[in-house]
């Protein structure tokens, strides 16, 4: 069993024991908090080339096509079949899976 799925059990057990709404209200922003403390953010959705611009170098993103794209000091790199090409195209809506936060990066 992954550690997912495990997660997943260990919580659903414990609102199991919820015995009133309020009760489980109270259980799912504890557990909202908690999930943020550890580092949880939602996914950012990109919808215009500006946003795209101003992503940094060793950004990845899951474009509109379901194509995973990096950042690279030349343009958007497509991965596929664990060979990259430099796509011009973006589908967009995108989703940011991965955005390097130090400075160096960009």
């Amino acid at each position: 069993m992954s550690a997912r799925d495990e997660l997943a059990r260990d919580l659903k057990s414990i609102e199991a024991t919820q015995t009133s709404l309020e009760h489980t209200l109270s259980f799912h922003a504890w557990t909202a908090e908690a999930l943020i403390a550890k580092g949880y953010r939602k996914p950012r959705t990109i919808t215009t080339v500006e946003e795209l611009d101003a992503l940094p170098r060793g950004s990845v993103i899951r474009d509109g096509d379901e194509e995973l794209m990096e950042k690279t000091d030349i343009g958007w790199c497509c991965w596929v079949y664990l060979e990259g090409f430099l796509s011009s195209e973006l589908a967009l809506p995108a989703t940011v899976i991965h955005e390097p936060e130090t400075e160096a990066t960009r």
